[in-house]
C-alpha cells in the first residue's frame, strides 16, 4: 500500500502555505522585494533625471526668448522716440514709453539724457525707483542727442512657470511611480 501525499503541517496540524519557506520568503513577496530595492530607485532616478534636462531646456529657450522680446520692444521703442520731433517731445516721448508696459515682463524703462538726468519715464513720475528687476536693456538714441532709452524687465513670469511646471513634473512622477 502506498502512502499519500500531503501538505507539510505546522506543529497546530495546519498546512503551510509553502513547504519548507517562512512566509517571507514565498515567490511573490521576493519578487516584489527585488521590485521595490532596485527597479523603484532605478526609476526615480531615470525619470527625475529626464525631467530634470527637459525643465533645462525648456526654460532656457524660453529665458533667450524673453531677453529677445525685450531687446526687440526697446529697439522698437527707441526708434519711434527717435522719430518724434522735438516740438513734441515731452509728452509723445512718456506716452511711447508707456507702451512698453503692455509687455508683462517689462518692470520700467526711462530716457536719460548725456549728463543722467531722466527726461521721460514709464511708469510716469515714478520710473524705476524701487521697481524688482532682473537685468536692462541700454539703447542709444539719436533724438534727443546723446540720449539713452533704458528699459529694465524681470523674469517672473519665467519663475511662475518653472513653480507650475516643478508641481505638474512632481505629480506626473508620483503618478507614474504609482502606476509602477
Amino acid at each position: 500500500r502506498t502512502a499519500k501525499w500531503r501538505w507539510p503541517t505546522d506543529r497546530t496540524g495546519k498546512p503551510d502555505a509553502v513547504p519548507h519557506q517562512s512566509p517571507e520568503k514565498t515567490g511573490t513577496t521576493r519578487l516584489l522585494t527585488r521590485f521595490l530595492r532596485l527597479l523603484l530607485p532605478a526609476f526615480l532616478f531615470a525619470s527625475s533625471l529626464g525631467l530634470y534636462v527637459l525643465g533645462a531646456f525648456t526654460f532656457g529657450d524660453e529665458r533667450s526668448a524673453i531677453v529677445t522680446r525685450i531687446g526687440n520692444l526697446a529697439a522698437r521703442t527707441a526708434a519711434a522716440v527717435n522719430k518724434i520731433s522735438d516740438h513734441h517731445q515731452a509728452s509723445q516721448t512718456e506716452s511711447v514709453l508707456s507702451l512698453m508696459l503692455a509687455d508683462p515682463a517689462v518692470a520700467c524703462g526711462f530716457i536719460a539724457d548725456q549728463s543722467g538726468k531722466v527726461i521721460a519715464a514709464a511708469p510716469a513720475r515714478v520710473g524705476c525707483a524701487g521697481s524688482q528687476h532682473a537685468a536692462q536693456v541700454d539703447i542709444k538714441l539719436q533724438n534727443p542727442v546723446g540720449a539713452t532709452l533704458c528699459v529694465k524687465y524681470n523674469l517672473t513670469e519665467l519663475e511662475d512657470r518653472g513653480k507650475l511646471f516643478r508641481i505638474f513634473t512632481l505629480i506626473a512622477l508620483l503618478g507614474s511611480l504609482i502606476v509602477a
